[in-house]
């Protein structure tokens, strides 16, 4: 997806079609007040259901279009705790979903689990239990109740050292079909294999290859679904398909405005594109700017932050940011709450 080099265009376009909303009549009589219509991207785990809520956002979600894994289904088969983006439309302060899109960081057996600090091995992958859990499997209430062996569904969100702190376990819709959504972190075309959340994948069967050319390349977010390892532990890859964006983080890619016309949002009346996320601080200077994941937040004397200070945001602290989408990457924080 390409956002925003277009975004001041879309809104300079927007305000220019307001402004001529408000020229008289010519019959004489009052001009009709424009609809003031403003694009929202909120990310972070399902509170609950009233429509659905995400980080304190009640958002109707009656008329939207609702993935989950990549399949369309029904406001009934999302869960509490499932991490979720939604791109909502709010017009004259009343806000409703267009699409809602959630996707499972790893699904996959069970290899390790550590009762002591509340951490599972998945797939290879770290997932740590001490944030708040919805245990979405017969049976398992606590970490105490999971079993090596288990096969899994993982929703979380992802740290700046890659661990995945989950707010969802649940029972995959497959029963044997592992897979992982991560971004490659090395190649080997020779071999047909390539290294995603330091699993190895053996793409050299995969009936399904939807990425680029045909060939994984380093730092693409693929999600790769297979039901077989190797001898040597590799993932036997059926399907490697390119993702928009990685599971677990809020990114440059939600900050694009083409996202918005995906979901046929019509940005003709619009006046401003907000964002509410949650996310781990990757960088920061206490003072005016953070990095979560690739995404820049500027804040000021006019932000508020809530439960703390600047001088608390800190490498490796989870935060919930609301604020202004001022250009692909980039939001202008209103409001900073650690978590």
């Amino acid at each position: 997806m390409t956002l925003l080099n277009g975004s001041k265009l879309i809104i300079m376009t927007a305000l220019a079609a307001m402004c001529a909303a408000c020229e008289i009549d010519q019959g004489g009589g009052p001009t009709p007040q424009p609809v003031v219509q403003t694009a929202a991207v909120t990310y972070g785990p399902i509170e609950g259901f009233s429509s659905v809520i995400v980080n304190g956002e009640i958002i109707p979600i009656n008329s939207s279009v609702i993935l989950a894994n990549g399949v369309p289904v029904a406001e009934t088969d999302l869960n509490v705790g499932q991490v979720v983006r939604v791109l909502s439309l709010i017009e004259n302060n009343a806000q409703s979903a267009l699409l809602v899109e959630y996707q499972a960081n790893v699904t996959g057996p069970v290899s390790a689990v550590d009762t002591v600090n509340g951490v599972l091995t998945v797939l290879g992958q770290t997932v740590n239990l001490s944030a708040v859990v919805n245990f979405d499997i017969p049976g398992v209430t606590t970490i105490d109740d999971i079993v090596v062996g288990t096969n899994i569904e993982v929703s979380a969100l992802k740290d700046t050292n890659g661990d995945l702190f989950a707010s969802y376990l649940g029972v995959p819709a497959i029963n044997n079909q592992f897979s992982l959504g991560t971004s490659i972190s090395a190649v080997d075309l020779n071999t047909m294999q390539f290294t995603l959340g330091g699993v190895t994948i053996d793409y050299s069967q995969a009936s399904i290859l939807e990425i680029p050319f045909g060939q994984p390349a380093i730092g693409q977010v693929v999600l790769v679904t297979g039901v077989s390892l190797g001898g040597a532990g590799e993932l036997i890859a059926d399907s490697v398909v390119q993702l928009a964006a990685e599971p677990g983080i809020f990114s440059v890619a939600d900050t694009d405005l083409n996202s918005a016309n995906a979901a046929s949002l019509n940005t003709n009346q619009l006046s401003a594109f907000t964002a509410n996320f949650v996310g781990f601080i990757e960088i920061s200077d206490n003072a005016t700017n953070l990095t979560i994941n690739n995404v820049t937040v500027s804040f000021d004397a006019m932000t508020t932050i809530v439960g703390g200070a600047a001088a608390d945001l800190n490498v490796g602290t989870r935060v919930r940011v609301s604020g202004e989408v001022t250009n692909l990457g980039n939001v202008l924080a209103a409001e900073i709450t650690i978590l």
